[in-house]
């Protein structure tokens, strides 16, 4: 990270990074278009996160979070699963969406200063009919044209936390994720508390057949 910190301050990054960090620069809003690929982005698009939203560039020292250096930005994550949405619910064999998606969200997005948009999933589409598949594209175009309207995904602002980097007593966690057992806080009681506040990913009543994921894919 240093070395990023230094390549940034010397103006001796890479020309091809320049121009990623250029067009993340101008835009106002960042999409990220992948497969569900072992409960994370794939290797690629993952490269092109540690090289362009790098120290210097996107966060530095003191500012991270709503202070990071993408402030006023908007990201939202557009993935392609390879099983469907049961698999991804809160009592589904692979665990909820919000919780897997959680490091991607909070741990890149968030933490480099954008507002985080609510995820939109097209689940298992190469095993779907071509009117469901076209089904999908109407939902995501429906989603685009809301964008402005959507309240983003919750991140606890930092005059939340203490000296250590902890909730402070009396926060109640309301990210999904976190709960604070200093406000004897269960995480049932923060999960419900999520599941009250942020309206969850829009489920089509047509996937949910199952099939053996590839190789690679997560299920």
């Amino acid at each position: 990270m240093m070395e990023q910190n230094h390549a940034q301050t010397t103006v001796t990054v890479c020309t091809e990074v320049v121009l990623e960090q250029a067009k993340v620069a101008w835009a106002d809003l960042v999409i990220f278009q992948f497969p569900m690929w072992w409960f994370s982005m794939p290797a690629l698009l993952k490269g092109w996160v540690d090289r362009v939203l790098s120290r210097g560039f996107a966060y530095s020292s003191g500012r991270k979070y709503e202070t990071g250096h993408l402030k006023g930005k908007r990201a939202m994550l557009s993935l392609t699963t390879g099983t469907a949405s049961t698999l991804y619910s809160p009592n589904g064999i692979d665990g909820d969406l919000h919780h897997i998606l959680w490091p991607i969200h909070n741990g890149i997005l968030a933490y480099t200063g954008f507002t985080v948009l609510t995820p939109f999933a097209a689940w298992m589409p190469t095993q779907v009919t071509r009117q469901q598949r076209e089904q999908y594209l109407q939902e995501y175009a429906d989603r685009l044209s809301l964008l402005d309207d959507l309240p983003p995904l919750f991140f606890h602002p930092r005059q939340d936390y203490d000296e250590h980097q902890q909730l402070k007593p009396g926060v109640l966690a309301r990210s999904g994720v976190q709960w604070n057992p200093r406000s004897l806080q269960t995480f049932e009681v923060s999960a419900s508390t999520f599941a009250g506040q942020v309206s969850r990913l829009e489920v089509p009543t047509f996937a949910t057949n199952k099939r053996k994921p590839a190789n690679g894919e997560s299920s």
